[in-house]
């Protein structure tokens, strides 16, 4: 747990110093593992984190092309040592200052020992109708997407040479 804190931090710290496409995509699709990683620490099923790991790196993808577009050519810097080293010794130090409480997962998740009542929950009914209107505008919103999108005009068009 110390670990994925950890890492978790210095993402976030790291994060602030790149400004290059490829650089930002892997570290927000570290820190949604770590992120993903922690939560399945929480629960008792881990479907949740695979679920929700799967979404990120899928909307991350399409940030992704969309971004390689738009600044393909250009440079990637990579940041000075000493700045790791400080990203790397203030993450040290908040993880440790976080260690001082003790922690136990299985202990702190009572309700969730049971993953068929952790499921349950989740369809029951005062839930479902967060779900169905989730599902309506997803619906909504992919086809408005469809109807918006032009083959030949936009950023990610493909390019013609005549």
């Amino acid at each position: 747990m110390k670990l994925i804190l950890m890492i978790m931090i210095s993402a976030n710290s790291i994060l602030l110093m790149l400004n290059h496409p490829l650089s930002l995509t892997i570290i927000i699709i570290i820190q949604s593992l770590s992120i993903c990683l922690f939560i399945s620490i929480f629960t008792y099923s881990s479907w949740f984190s695979y679920i929700l790991f799967l979404s990120f790196l899928g909307g991350m993808l399409v940030i992704f092309i969309y971004m390689t577009t738009l600044a393909s050519n250009e440079l990637m810097i990579i940041p000075k040592t000493p700045y790791l080293i400080f990203i790397f010794i203030n993450s040290l130090i908040i993880v440790q200052y976080v260690s001082i409480f003790p922690f136990n997962p299985i202990k702190n998740n009572d309700k969730f020992l049971e993953p068929f009542d952790n499921i349950n929950q989740l369809f029951m009914s005062p839930n479902m109708m967060i779900y169905f209107l989730m599902i309506l505008y997803l619906l909504i919103t992919m086809i408005a997407v469809i109807k918006i999108s032009n083959f030949s005009q936009g950023t990610l068009r493909h390019s013609t040479y005549e």
